[in-house]
Order: structure tokens, then C-alpha cells, then sequence
């Protein structure tokens, strides 16, 4: 029952991937061409949130090593 499921999710996966590729396909190039672009804009802000997020928890990860050692931060 368990693979039937996951067959089913697979399936459906892929269908709204082709439907998604399909209307792609047919729309006008500069649409794509500027959902390409913007795409390329969210990963780039997503690159710069996640490392920004990286980098507090680092220094907070430092700041309260120093703290239970006794050292000044």
C-alpha cells in the first residue's frame, strides 16, 4: 500500500511538472525571459538571507561559548 502511494505521488510530480513545462512552452519568450530573471533575483535574496542567518547564529554560537568559558566577547 505504501508504494502504490508513493507511485501516486511520483505520478502526480510529474504531471504538474510537465503542465507547468507545457504552459512554459507556450507562453511569450519575454514572459519567461523575465520569470527567468526574477527567479534568478529570489535565489540570489534567499543566498543572502540564509548566510546572513548563518553568520548570527555563528557569532550568538561564539558569543555564549565565550560567556560559559568565563571570557569577555
Amino acid at each position: 500500500m505504501k508504494s502504490c502511494f508513493v507511485r501516486l505521488v511520483h505520478l502526480l510530480w510529474w504531471g504538474v511538472a510537465a503542465k507547468c513545462l507545457d504552459y512554459l512552452v507556450a507562453a511569450p519568450v519575454t514572459f519567461t525571459q523575465n520569470l527567468l530573471i526574477w527567479t534568478c533575483y529570489l535565489m540570489w535574496a534567499l543566498a543572502v538571507t540564509l548566510m546572513t542567518i548563518a553568520c548570527v547564529h555563528e557569532w550568538q554560537t561564539e558569543d555564549c561559548n565565550l560567556s560559559n568559558k568565563g571570557g569577555t566577547a
